[in-house]
């Protein structure tokens, strides 16, 4: 693509936002215009650009008998902000603040004439007690003293009101300033011009010119509302856009991606590898490491149609905003639906009560849109009732969705470790094992029948030479999922009842380790 830094007789045309593509942390920006052929050449002006504009990324197309042969660019630098409303703010606050002028030094007027009663004051009082008349002129001392607090009582009047409309002035200003703020960051005084040259053969020739812009992004948000009726889950997907890229996009078609383009880095080139090493004379010990893992499901449920134009290609993601919309560049939030699905929702109450003494009402189901649930945040409502915002992680198509409900305290758990005899004073018996055990107790405090799910875990060996068994000793009935050590029992606790579950496990290591 060639850049020319000059300007040629153009013929100016009206080149509206056709589409933004917003990611992560920018956006790319699409304008259109048309102009007429004029001896095979014509000239489409694409002017006030934002100043925040990536130059090297402009780019210029035309239809297929038309050739792009070029751009032209020019910066140009503007006495009056683009945004007339913005201006007239400005102009607000200069009259606003020329007004405060005659007020303020008003307020210097009463603070000398305050000070010469004040000094006055003094003086009379000094003459006063200096005095050694016989016969003291008490009625004028008092005349006198008089006209002072009159005074001094007539200039804080003249202050209050000076103070209330100064005050009051100020604060129009500030309310100004923040509509300022709220039209944009970027009053753009300097903008960017530019003509896409292209050869044609027909009379009327289009052209789009895109270009990248940072200061914009965009966030995935959904709300849940269940329906304990009828076990209902409707998930609303909706999304927060900001942007203050010096531009607004008005009535714009957007597209949203959630690639990361990284612009100006390279691709990494493999460094040299050194290997060293040194006999291990060490005995090997026993360690143990926690692990954050979630459990992979197969899909399930049903997936329904959507409004939302999706695409997909790998890891990357786009969601095509159904209607056009309205974002000012101004650096607020602005929320923006997107789509709605229903599935059928089983309501479970569970508890972990290694993590939490508390028994948590969720419900589950399958995610029912036909493109992923992406990492965010879930705004959770139970028959109308907000329950507060929980974090979700991402969501294939069909893939199951758990969300809790909140606590229930109509539920008592207790957590405690069990003391096991030693056979010998060290960590581990002759044997060589590690003995570990638990004791969880839960009493339904309601008076009707309730199931609770109740979850733990025991360590998961990562080396064949290490083996952890159950216990004999452990309460059954549980399920296990040995790959990820996580176990499970269903609890049938009638009203006012009380159930114990123990959980024993042990850890076996070869006899040359230590």
């Amino acid at each position: 693509m060639m850049f020319l830094f000059s300007l040629t007789s153009i013929a100016i045309a009206d080149t509206p936002i056709e589409k933004v593509v917003v990611y992560t942390d920018r956006a790319q920006v699409s304008r259109k215009g048309t102009s007429s052929c004029a001896k095979g050449t014509a000239s489409i002006r694409f002017s006030s650009l934002p100043k925040l504009i990536k130059v090297n990324t402009l780019r210029a197309t035309t239809s297929q008998k038309n050739e792009v042969i070029g751009i032209e660019i020019e910066k140009e630098r503007r006495s009056n902000p683009l945004n007339e409303e913005f201006a007239k703010i400005e102009d607000d606050i200069v009259s606003k603040k020329q007004d405060i002028i005659p007020l303020r030094t008003k307020m210097d007027i009463l603070n000398n004439r305050e000070q010469k009663v004040v000094s006055y004051r003094s003086y009379l009082s000094a003459q006063i007690k200096s005095s050694t008349i016989d016969s003291p002129n008490t009625k004028q001392w008092g005349e006198n003293l008089d006209f002072i607090s009159n005074e001094e009582l007539s200039i804080y009047k003249e202050k209050q009101l000076l103070n209330k409309k100064i005050y009051e002035m100020e604060e129009q200003i500030a309310l100004l300033r923040d509509q300022g703020r709220r039209l944009g960051f970027n009053p753009q005084r300097e903008v960017f011009n530019a003509t896409v040259l292209v050869r044609c053969t027909t009379s009327s020739v289009p052209a789009t010119l895109s270009y990248v812009v940072p200061q914009a992004s965009w966030e995935p948000e959904y709300d849940l509302q269940y329906t304990q009726k009828d076990g209902t889950a409707q998930i609303r997907t909706a999304v927060t856009i900001r942007q203050s890229t010096g531009e607004d996009w008005n009535n714009t078609k957007l597209i949203l991606s959630t690639a990361q383009p990284q612009l100006g880095s390279r691709a990494p080139y493999p460094q040299t590898i050194i290997v060293n090493g040194r006999k291990d004379t060490e005995p090997k010990q026993l360690l143990s490491k926690a692990e954050d893992q979630q459990q992979l499901s197969s899909g399930g449920g049903f997936v329904q149609s959507s409004r939302v134009r999706v695409e997909q290609q790998g890891t990357m993601l786009e969601l095509e905003v159904p209607k056009k919309v309205d974002i000012v560049s101004n650096g607020h939030p602005y929320w923006v639906p997107l789509d709605e699905h229903s599935a059928k929702a089983k309501q479970t109450w569970v508890t972990i009560p290694k993590i939490s003494p508390y028994v948590y009402q969720t419900i589950s189901f399958f995610n029912p849109s036909p493109y992923p649930i992406l990492k965010g945040k879930i705004q959770v409502q139970r028959n109308g009732t907000f329950m507060g915002h929980h974090p979700l992680p991402y969501t294939a198509t069909g893939e199951p969705i758990e969300v809790s409900l909140g606590s229930d305290t109509r539920y008592r758990v207790e957590y405690e470790p069990i003391v096991l005899k030693k056979k010998n004073k060290g960590m581990f018996d002759f044997n060589k094992y590690l003995d570990r055990a638990f004791r969880i107790t839960i009493t339904n405090l309601t008076d009707q029948k309730q199931s609770i799910e109740v979850r733990d875990q025991i360590p998961v060996s990562k080396h064949e030479k290490i083996n952890v068994e159950m216990g004999e000793k452990t309460t059954a009935g549980y399920t296990i999922d040995n790959k990820q050590g996580l176990l499970s029992w269903d609890l049938e606790l009638e009203a006012s009842q009380t159930k114990v579950l123990e959980l024993y496990y042990k850890i076996q290591i070869p006899d040359e380790w230590r």
